[in-house]
């Protein structure tokens, strides 16, 4: 019988040296982590406190979307889960994802967010050992892993939306995407979670198709254009080092570097910080395709220099012929039998999703009691629970 590794992984991490010298962590920081690395959190509040954070503090505004309209798929791993082995990780992280295709069909969901959460995790040093316990995870949960030109890998899924109006389904490719607490205050800031380890799987291309076909959106390519746009301009201007990704400035004939079509038919609808701004390309210090990163791992505190920026291309948003593109925008048709043979027929599907319940209940990955709780922990969760919701209630 195979040996388990998740404890060799866990028990190689060594606490962070240089998190003293950076005053520790940001301050945004306390609340999820008071209820993610509380032992006695249950599920829908950890739920909250990922879903609350993601709204008011990461930039990436297709995820804010997901986590603010409750289209995230969130799973949590935590110690208790880390301790059952290899094989019961691997069979939880494969059965959350087939219930997310099955759920996400219907438009009920866009993004798989997995968080590990361990107090091990979250004060570890970015080395070796926290990037081999980082691709234990992205093996379990990325379909298809291949090398880039550029360097790192690139992970994907496929997930799943029916259109309502032929009644056919439609696939998109969707690539995975990593984020550690270790990123807090380094130069990949952008990349930082709370509480240890985060994936994310987030399909632009099925948020537009579903905006277009479930609500009516006769633009979703300007909508994702401009989406994606201001994501990248709401970066985090690292005091010392910048920007890990910027957008580039139109020639000053007003072209793009890569030219085509422009996405907005209205320029004035835009905001008027992006009108100066190339639509085709724009750079960043890593590439945004890749999933676990070698550079962020290298032991150095800057990012990495003497090559340039990585070209990085929006031109994947747009209509385009190339196969790939097609594949994460456009969606390819596939055929109902091999939709039920991806996920199952919906007669076979074990759980309804809590969007499509007529009344709201309880999350059904939790038991409906709650665990004793010491009067100061619950007192202490109630606290963090309460600023988590602000900021999911903000407009």
């Amino acid at each position: 019988m195979p040996r388990d590794e998740i404890p060799t992984l866990l028990g190689s991490l060594s606490d962070d040296p240089r998190r003293t010298d950076m005053g520790g962590f940001s301050d945004d920081f306390r609340s999820p982590c008071d209820i993610l690395l509380n032992p006695y959190a249950i599920f829908s509040r950890r739920s909250t406190a990922v879903r609350g954070w993601i709204t008011k503090w990461q930039p990436c505004l297709f995820g804010k979307m997901a986590a603010k309209d409750n289209r995230i798929h969130v799973v949590v791993i935590d110690d208790a889960s880390l301790a059952q082995g290899d094989e019961f990780l691997q069979k939880k992280i494969s059965g959350e994802k087939k219930k997310w295709k099955q759920w996400s069909a219907g438009g009920n969901s866009h993004s798989f967010l997995l968080v590990v959460v361990s107090p091990r995790i979250h004060y570890a040093a970015p080395n070796a050992a926290l990037r081999q316990l980082a691709r234990w995870f992205e093996s379990c949960i990325a379909e298809e892993s291949l090398p880039d030109v550029e360097g790192n890998f690139v992970s994907n899924e496929w997930l799943y939306l029916r259109n309502p109006q032929s009644g056919k389904y439609y696939k998109f490719r969707v690539n995975l995407d990593f984020f550690a607490s270790s990123g807090d205050k380094r130069w990949w800031h952008d990349h930082r979670f709370p509480g240890g380890l985060a994936f994310t799987l987030n399909s632009v291309g099925h948020m537009a198709r579903y905006k277009q076909w479930y609500s009516h959106d006769a633009d979703p390519t300007a909508w994702a254009v401009k989406t994606a746009m201001m994501t990248i301009e709401q970066a985090h201007n690292h005091p010392q080092h910048g920007k890990a990704t910027q957008l580039r400035n139109l020639s000053l004939d007003g072209k793009t570097l890569k030219g085509g079509t422009c996405p907005f038919r209205n320029i004035e609808a835009i905001p008027p910080r992006l009108r100066d701004k190339d639509w085709s390309v724009y750079s960043g210090r890593y590439h945004t395709d890749h999933a676990v990163r070698d550079e962020f791992f290298d032991g150095s505190e800057s990012p990495p220099i003497g090559e340039g920026s990585h070209a990085l291309d929006f031109s994947y948003l747009m209509d385009s012929i190339d196969q790939e593109n097609v594949e994460l925008m456009a969606g390819v048709e596939i055929t109902e039998e091999a939709f039920f043979q991806e996920v199952g027929n919906p007669g076979e599907h074990r759980r309804f999703s809590p969007e499509d319940e007529e009344s709201p209940t309880p999350d059904m990955r939790e038991h409906t009691e709650s665990p004793t709780i010491p009067a100061d922990e619950e007192a202490k969760i109630l606290r963090a629970l309460e600023v988590c919701q602000g900021w999911l209630d903000e407009d």
